[in-house]
């Protein structure tokens, strides 16, 4: 019987041995902080979520191709579907992406406002304020609504009232 015989089995169980007795416990486990923060910790696919109110009706419905949870209730999701309703209007809102965090949700490339009273609106990001019932749009926007037809650089949409602000416009009004 050659050296070589001896010698591999000796190393497979001094391997086994140290794997046994000296490999980390779960629960002892210290993960770095950064990597929490930049690393999904769950992931959905072809998602619904629902939010509802304190009276348990719907108030909105996010869709998506995929989403990326991370810690601190972040969340990053693509080809994102949103219907709102409140109290005057039933709203959409489509993009590319689109980023939860800290009761703000930013919808970022080819994003695409519609409300029920024929109000359009397109941009490449906008976002909505949570608890301000607000939508900002603070870059280029397109805002359509029957022969109306609005270009401007910053948009402000409170949800509640339905007002909208626009700054920086050139407009084509009842055309």
């Amino acid at each position: 019987m050659s050296l070589l015989h001896l010698f591999l089995p000796i190393l497979f169980f001094v391997n086994i041995s140290i794997f046994i007795f000296l490999r980390p416990v779960p629960d002892k486990i210290n993960l770095n902080e950064t990597f929490l923060k930049n690393y999904p910790q769950v992931g959905f696919k072809n998602f619904q979520f629902f939010d509802m109110d304190k009276n348990k009706y719907v108030v909105m419905i996010v869709k998506g191709a995929v989403a990326e949870g991370f810690e601190n209730r972040r969340y990053r999701m693509k080809n994102i579907d949103l219907m709102y309703q409140n109290t005057l209007f039933l709203e959409t809102l489509k993009g590319n992406y689109a980023v939860y965090e800290n009761r703000e949700i930013d919808v970022l490339g080819d994003v695409e406002y519609e409300r029920s009273d024929n109000s359009s609106i397109t941009t490449n990001k906008l976002i909505y304020k949570i608890e301000e019932k607000k939508f900002y749009i603070p870059e280029e926007f397109t805002f359509r609504r029957d022969k109306t037809y609005i270009q401007g650089k910053t948009l402000i949409i409170e949800r509640d009232s339905g007002k909208i602000s626009a700054f920086n416009i050139q407009a084509i009004l009842n055309e």
